[in-house]
């Protein structure tokens, strides 16, 4: 619908579609002043197309246009994983048995009781991995250096194409540091 009318609206399209929940029904275009959207990369769906996936990316990379897109890989469960070596990665073709896998996980299966500190790790860890996908250095990068685009292009290049497989990572910290000002956040300290 985007890509055939240009000037189409997002929030607009998703109250056509009944997709917004009932607290959100009531609110107008002029209200909403950000549109973030999340993902999973799902690559094992038969309609995955690498091509459609980045002019997604390309079509919604500002949340005060059409919106930001952020993509789980492999899912949004992602943001579980509690050791997210530079390694660790996840065949495409199993992508049905990550969630069963995630919910064996001890430590942050319950994300509702995670501390502020956990909550911290999470994200350093992720961003790390972000880092490693993109410029192979397992390291923090500056804030804001590493856009969803070039983590969907690393992916490819790295994971999708050669074996089939990505490399996991959660959305969520990227949007975390993309949203919270340097001064907010402890780990940017």
């Amino acid at each position: 619908m985007i890509k055939r009318d240009e000037h189409a609206d997002v929030f607009e399209v998703l109250r056509e579609q009944n997709i917004l929940t009932d607290d959100l029904k009531n609110l107008d275009r002029d209200d909403v002043g950000e549109i973030y959207l999340f993902f999973d990369h799902d690559g094992h769906d038969t309609r995955a197309d690498i091509q459609k996936i980045s002019e997604l990316l390309s079509t919604f990379d500002n949340e005060t246009e059409n919106g930001r897109l952020y993509l789980n890989y492999p899912m949004v469960e992602a943001i579980k994983e509690t050791d997210l070596l530079k390694n660790k990665t996840w065949k495409i073709t199993k992508n049905k048995q990550y969630k069963s896998y995630v919910s064996e996980l001890d430590h942050y299966n319950d994300l509702m009781r995670l501390s502020k500190d956990d909550w911290n790790k999470v994200c350093v860890r992720h961003l790390k991995k972000a880092n490693w996908i993109v410029n192979n250095d397992y390291a923090l990068s500056t804030k804001n250096s590493i856009e969803q685009n070039t983590i969907f292009e690393g992916q490819v290049a790295n994971f999708i194409q050669p074996s089939n497989s990505v490399s996991i990572l959660s959305a969520f910290p990227l949007f975390v540091d993309d949203y919270f000002q340097e001064n907010e956040l402890e780990y940017r300290q």
